[in-house]
Parts: structure tokens; sequence; C-alpha cells
């Protein structure tokens, strides 16, 4: 047995992953226990082929989590695109549930996410004194690393041993990456970073804001990157169906409510993205944007995710 939200017991074998907090399970973030993320507890780290004999770590210091692509003196070819993943992954063990803070309402399968009636967001927090990515002058300042948060969607469940994606098993989510080379800790472009959705179709980021790191900064400048999964599945009847997953992916200021968001400016993906009917886990992903780059730090201060449901329709 595993104790759920609100202090339900629920079988070991009916998953976890979801929950809205134990205070009130309707609005409270659930924040990700860092230190079991670097000790690989309850994520599963795995490294993409581009990174398999270089010591790239995730690791504790102090309170934050530090992703580290060391300088090898040359470029690496750790790009996370399309269907390959050469990058570092971490994969949350444990499935989500997303009907943990609700009845599974008859008929529905138990994994199976509706995105018009449960809201579902994640978050990722980063140091303010030298912002989501950085490195030395030779790696140009972590040029062109990037960091990613948001959903994997396998066609059967998993267990605790959840795989890369790939063709068939399908991800989602936001990220960051670095999109200039010069130090950002006494820039003022609006470019130095870049957000916005990242999925197994494709990627892209906006800009036009500042992060906390950079000169001049305030608290309406940027600090993390967030994704929420679509209101609704827009499901396209004719020969075949098709369905677009509304989603919303980039960055904002946790300091300032309601501030403006960087994201790109398409919010949906195609059938090949979809996560109706399947298997959902969490995941953050690590990695370069293009080949040939020297490495770079990423700080993770708060990592977290809200699963909080919506009154159902015809109520």
């Amino acid at each position: 047995m595993v104790i759920g939200p609100r202090g339900n017991r629920r079988r070991a074998d009916q998953g976890g992953g979801g929950g809205g907090g134990t205070s009130n399970a309707w609005k409270d973030w659930v924040d990700f226990d860092l230190s079991k993320i670097a000790d690989e507890s309850e994520w599963k780290k795995i490294e993409g082929s581009g990174i398999g004999s270089i010591d790239v770590t995730a690791a504790m210091s102090g309170d934050q989590l530090i992703v580290t692509f060391p300088d090898i003196g040359s470029g690496y070819n750790a790009r996370n695109q399309g269907n390959t993943q050469d990058g570092l992954w971490l994969i949350h063990k444990v499935k989500i549930d997303p009907w943990a803070n609700q009845a599974t309402p008859s008929g529905q399968a138990a994994q199976n996410f509706q995105s018009e009636s449960t809201l579902l967001k994640m978050e990722m927090q980063f140091d303010h004194t030298n912002g989501p990515i950085n490195g030395d002058s030779g790696q140009g300042y972590g040029h062109q690393v990037h960091a990613g948060c948001g959903i994997i969607a396998y066609d059967s469940d998993e267990g605790t041993d959840p795989p890369l994606p790939g063709s068939s098993n399908n991800y989602a989510g936001a990220y960051v990456f670095k999109n200039r080379s010069d130090d950002p800790n006494s820039s003022t472009h609006t470019s130095q970073y870049k957000s916005g959705l990242m999925s197994r179709l494709g990627k892209g980021g906006g800009d036009g804001r500042i992060w906390r790191n950079q000169s001049g900064s305030d608290a309406t400048s940027h600090d993390a990157i967030v994704f929420q999964a679509g209101l609704c599945s827009d499901v396209t009847q004719g020969p075949s169906v098709n369905y677009n997953e509304p989603m919303i992916a980039g960055s904002y200021a946790t300091t300032t409510p309601f501030g403006p968001m960087v994201k790109l400016a398409s919010t949906s993906t195609n059938n090949s993205c979809r996560f109706g009917g399947k298997h959902l886990y969490f995941a953050c992903w690590f990695g370069f944007d293009v080949n040939g780059k020297k490495g770079g730090v990423i700080r993770i201060k708060k990592f977290r995710y809200l699963l909080q449901p919506i009154s159902a329709r015809g109520r």
C-alpha cells in the first residue's frame, strides 16, 4: 500500500506520481526532492549515446541540483532531437496517476489523462545568481546547452524501469537554452536565453526578457520554465483520427505572478505526440540544441508539479 493525497490509501500497483499536495489537494504544488533525483533513488538516470563515455554529472551542491557538462576539449554529440536523445535524461520511476485527487470516472482507464478535466502543470526554477545555464568563457558560458522538463507518454506500463523516449514513446515539455555565447552576468541581451516548447516533433524558443542572473535584472526577470498540458484534445474525425493536444511551454518569473511569459508561438502538437490513453511519466532532460559545443553548467533550485482536478462538464 502507498499513501495517496489527502491521506487516502492506494494499492501500490495503482501507480503514483499524482497528488496536489497534502494540505489542499486542489491547489497545492508538489515539490520533487532534488536529492532523490541526484542519488537516483526515485529517478532513473539514462545517458544518451553522445555522453556515454563522458563524466556528465547530476549532483547536489547545497540545496541545488547541479548538472555539469565538462569541457572535453572538443564538441559534444549530445543533441536531444526527434527520435534520438543523446543527452542526459532523468525519468521518474513511478508513473503519473491522473486521477489521484478524484475518483476515476466510470469507464475510464486508470492511466488515462483527460486534459480538459485535470490541469497538469510543471515548473523548474533556476539559480538567480548564475542563471539557468552558465559556464566558463571557453565554453561560451554554456552556449547552446539546454534544460527541459515535461512528460513522456509510453504505449505500455513501463513499471519502475522506463526507457528513453523514441519513435513510439512521445514526449513534450518546456525547455530553455543559452542562445548567445557571451557572459550572461554582464549582459542585458533579451535573447541571451530562449525558452519554449520541446517535443519529439520539434522544438523552438522565444525571447524578449532578461533572466535573473543578467545585468539589470529585477523581480520581473525570468527564473523558471513552465509546462502545461492543454485544456482539451481536439479530435478530428475522417479516414483517420488525428489528435491535437494543446500545450503551453516557456519561461516566466516566479517572483512576479501573472507577469509576461515567453513561449513558442505554436502551442499544440499533432497526432504523433498525444498523451491520451498513454502511460505517463515525469521527466527532465539536458543536452545541446546543436552539436559541437563545449559544455556548461545547469543550476536547479526547485522542481515541482501541480495536478488539479476541474469540475467535470455536465455537472
